[in-house]
């Protein structure tokens, strides 16, 4: 409007024009009469046109005023509409001819920009509200209106598509949010535990190590009480052999002392003789029955003699007896304790069998709970990535989470320092481990990096954040590959 104003400043309005032309209009004839009364005389003529003409000048004057205040209502209706006022009309121009149509259809057109910047006004502000429903009508507007008001509604429709996924994300999102959260603390829950497991199973192989070393000093134990039972069988069997020997050459003995007294009684059955014979020889007999008297009393003393030695065999044999009876049933005890030992060897046997099975199977879950335990810490690793990546400026805990390289992580130390580096480095897959295992961390750090930066207004950080999550997801995905395979490699290695 002040364009205009500058623009019409230095002309004259339409209101002046008009009262210019109508005061010429009126002094030119009273100029005229003038001149002609002063040059021919008075003549009423002179006096009544000038008055009739001034009268009709008058008259067109007052007309065409009211056709400038129709025009200047035209001009402040317009000027409100340049303000963003449409409710103004214009009114009171009845039988006006073509003023009146042009007020006329500045009315209608005014209706029609009212109701559609109305409809429009209805439409956002049910839209600001999160109303998408109502729509503008379009009906009776024409032309361009009609088409910015479908075009409004199809925005709307838009809009309200929007707002449901709009909704749909922040649920998703929310959900997302609350399960990440308890699933990291679930997690964490499970690595304490997987870690106590770990520890319980090492504490197990130490304990089934120690059986079964002490299972196979005793198998070692049990055989040599196996073979001194043998022995002390085998001697027992001997000696009782000798001691039957022995009862047997004491009863010979006996029995020869036997025959010794048998031949003593005889010899003093004999010299007895002897002695009778001498006495009736008188004189002559008297020397020999000195030598049968000697033969006789060498014959007591040899009877004598005999008679203790057959009660000492007696008495040995009677020993010998009770010793021979000692023997067999040390014998028996011996043979009875044979298969008692034997048995006791299989128990040991079986014992160690099973303690090395033990140990079989708690170094499979020993290595297993550490497999399982390295997953889960991967699994928070990622956990911890996505929300450290998702709000850099909030998730501090969790971006210091992921800033350990694989050096100084869990796997890492057990690989480079641990059992891992003891027990598996022997093994294919233990080589292929480390180039995965560091791809997860070098990934996850420059994802992190990068969500740093505007990628909301930069399509390249946005993709390379994506390009690197899904990295260290591949990358991911081969560590825990290869942590199954160096199980199986383990086991078959053991197997065989």
């Amino acid at each position: 409007m002040k364009s205009v104003s500058k623009h019409y400043k230095l002309n004259p309005l339409l209101r002046q024009k008009v009262r210019y032309f109508f005061l010429i209009f009126s002094a030119l004839p009273l100029l005229i009469a003038g001149f002609a009364w002063y040059r021919f005389g008075f003549h009423w003529i002179f006096l009544v046109s000038p008055l009739l003409l001034a009268g009709l000048a008058i008259f067109g004057y007052r007309m065409a005023l009211k056709y400038i205040d129709v025009l200047n209502r035209i001009q402040e209706v317009l000027q409100l509409c340049a303000k963003g006022e449409f409710h103004n009309r214009i009114t009171n121009v009845p039988a006006m001819g073509e003023v009146g149509m042009v007020a006329w259809d500045l009315n209608e057109f005014l209706d029609r920009c009212e109701a559609y910047f109305r409809e429009l006004t209805i439409v956002f502000v049910r839209a600001g509200k999160q109303d998408y429903h109502r729509k503008a009508f379009a009906a009776g507007m024409p032309g361009e209106m009609k088409d910015s008001i479908q075009f409004a509604n199809s925005a709307m429709e838009t809009m309200r598509a929007n707002r449901e996924m709009e909704i749909q994300r922040e649920l998703s999102h929310s959900l997302h949010e609350l399960n990440v959260g308890n699933l990291v603390q679930n997690l964490k829950l499970c690595q304490q535990d997987m870690m106590n497991v770990t520890e319980g199973l090492n504490e197990v192989v130490g304990i089934a190590d120690a059986n079964a070393a002490a299972a196979s000093q005793s198998k070692q134990g049990v055989g040599e009480v196996k073979h001194s039972v043998q022995a002390i069988a085998e001697k027992v069997t001997s000696a009782a052999k000798i001691i039957h020997e022995l009862s047997d050459t004491s009863k010979q003995v006996i029995e020869s002392l036997s025959i010794i007294t048998d031949i003593a009684d005889q010899t003093g059955l004999l010299a007895l003789n002897a002695s009778i014979e001498a006495a009736r020889a008188g004189e002559y007999g008297r020397g020999f029955a000195v030598v049968a008297d000697e033969v006789k009393a060498l014959s007591n003393r040899t009877k004598e003699a005999a008679v203790d030695i057959s009660r000492v065999l007696q008495s040995f044999e009677s020993s010998v007896s009770a010793i021979s009876k000692e023997a067999s049933d040390s014998v028996n005890l011996a043979n009875q304790m044979q298969p008692v030992v034997e048995a006791f060897s299989e128990r040991f046997d079986e014992f160690e069998t099973a303690a090395a099975k033990t140990i079989y199977g708690a170094s499979n879950a020993q290595e297993i709970s550490f497999s399982t335990l390295v997953k889960i810490d991967h699994i928070v690793y990622k956990q911890n990535a996505y929300l450290a990546v998702s709000d850099p400026e909030s998730k501090q805990n969790e971006a210091k989470a992921i800033q350990v390289d694989n050096h100084n992580c869990r796997l890492g130390k057990w690989y480079y320092e641990g059992v891992g580096k003891e027990k598996f480095r022997g093994l294919p897959s233990y080589a292929k481990l480390e180039r995965p295992h560091e791809g997860v961390h070098s990934s996850a750090h420059r994802a992190f990096d990068l969500a740093k930066e505007d990628w909301i207004h930069n399509a390249e950080v946005f993709n390379g954040i994506i390009e690197n999550m899904t990295k260290m997801e591949d990358a991911s995905g081969d560590v825990m590959r290869l942590l199954n395979e160096m199980n199986e490699e383990s086991l078959a290695r053991r197997t065989v």
